[in-house]
């Protein structure tokens, strides 16, 4: 953690739960990359493509964010997988640990779509440390999983569930992710919850769509 928190020294406008969230995930996605062997340079390039893709930041704090990937990735054979899953569990809310997981898996599947199996442990081990039961996990990792299927798993349901079962899985999951419940938490947030939100929207439409309804 010290590693880490050497490049945020100079935090611009991000908040303290906002380095708190960028720390962990900058730290568990470069051992998530390593799981399988060395984690390359590309993949590294890779992951502030991603960062820059996906949250909407100053230039300035794109900058603090790639040296924060940079520094990351230095201090990689020191990184504490544990350590760091427990201080995001200590500082977040048990569904900003599940927007975390489910940027993981996200990261590890990249354009493929599908999440490598050494990676897939690593995340299914972080998850079980910062405290989700495992059929939370499976709901996050079933969006990236093959499409036969997906729409049920990622409401955590078997194509069997009746109507209600699929009206009160979608209610439960939607609300826990509404983006409204992490505006306090700074745009990265918003948008993760966002990007889960519209893939539960999708889920229950596809699943009514099948269904006639």
């Amino acid at each position: 953690m010290a590693a880490i928190a050497a490049a945020c020294e100079q935090a611009a406008a991000l908040s303290a739960s906002q380095l708190s969230f960028l720390s962990s995930l900058v730290g568990l996605s470069i051992a998530v990359a390593g799981a399988g062997g060395r984690v390359r340079l590309q993949q590294v390039g890779a992951l502030k493509s991603f960062f820059r893709e996906s949250f909407p930041y100053t230039d300035e704090d794109q900058q603090l964010l790639a040296r924060l990937v940079d520094r990351t990735f230095q201090a990689r054979q020191r990184l504490g997988v544990d350590e760091l899953a427990r201080h995001f569990t200590g500082a977040s809310t048990p569904a900003g640990r599940r927007l975390l997981v489910r940027l993981l898996l996200k990261i590890a599947a990249g354009e493929d779509a599908g999440v490598p199996a050494a990676g897939e442990r690593l995340i299914r081990r972080i998850a079980g440390t910062l405290g989700l039961e495992n059929a939370e996990y499976e709901e996050l990792a079933a969006e990236f999983q093959a499409p036969a299927g997906r729409e049920y798993r990622v409401l955590g349901l078997e194509p069997g569930a009746s109507e209600e079962e699929v009206r009160s899985a979608y209610r439960r999951l939607a609300s826990e992710c509404h983006p409204d419940r992490f505006t306090s938490l700074g745009p990265e947030f918003v948008q993760a919850a966002e990007e889960r939100f519209k893939i539960l929207q999708e889920a229950y439409e596809e699943v009514r769509r099948r269904r006639g309804a």
